[in-house]
């Protein structure tokens, strides 16, 4: 076990939680609205697509794909997509507040909170571009590949790194939250949703553009 390279894996995961990406926004809403363990669930999906778009990074793939103006045209629909629908439902959601934050019944489920977040995080054309970078710049200089076990071990470790961060986060968020009144949860709602809607519509704009250049 290469215990530099273990780290350098970890620090990557931690490194993708501290952009303000559409996952940190998610994130830190979720939290601070419906409390820490919902927040916590959003990081497990994020963190659990980092290590898979780490892993297709040491083999090549996003590189590959990340060259692709079909690919990155593709994701920039579908991710706009994505990001309206997730948008436009922070609107409609009315919050109820139980002791200080609103509970999972407000529209969380536990099972698609985590999916939600993958999702978001694994079709991000910015995340892709990010671990294509990144993962390939881990590797040890004398080797031009890694074994299974070693892609495992460095998944494995992105996974942890990005889950610390968005655990440090959705604890953060959620004092947050307990501080502040109904009113505030619902306005921090409406402006991660408005977040949302605007990134969106930005990728609707990019895959537009990308589309006239053809």
């Amino acid at each position: 076990m290469d215990i530099l390279f273990l780290s350098k894996c970890y620090f990557i995961g931690l490194l993708s939680t501290l952009g303000l990406g559409p996952i940190f926004i998610l994130t830190f809403n979720r939290a601070a609205v419906y409390g820490f363990i919902i927040g916590l669930f959003t990081g497990f999906g994020a963190a659990f697509s980092d290590g898979l778009l780490f892993a297709f990074g040491m083999m090549g793939v996003l590189a590959f794909l990340a060259a692709s103006k079909n690919f990155i045209l593709i994701l920039d629909l579908i991710g706009g997509v994505f990001l309206l629908i997730l948008g436009i439902n922070s609107f409609r959601k009315k919050i109820q507040v139980e002791n200080g934050a609103a509970p999972i019944k407000s529209g969380q489920n536990l099972f698609f909170v985590p999916v939600k977040a993958f999702l978001m995080s694994f079709i991000n054309p910015m995340n892709i571009a990010f671990f294509a970078f990144w993962s390939m710049k881990v590797l040890p200089q004398d080797a031009s590949f890694l074994h299974y076990r070693e892609l495992l071990e460095g998944s494995g470790f992105v996974f942890l790194g990005t889950l610390s961060g968005l655990s440090l986060v959705s604890f953060a968020a959620s004092f947050l939250g307990l501080a502040i009144t109904p009113k505030g949860l619902e306005r921090v709602s409406k402006i991660t949703g408005m977040i949302f809607v605007a990134i969106g519509i930005y990728l609707f704009w990019d895959f537009g553009s990308k589309l006239l250049a053809y």
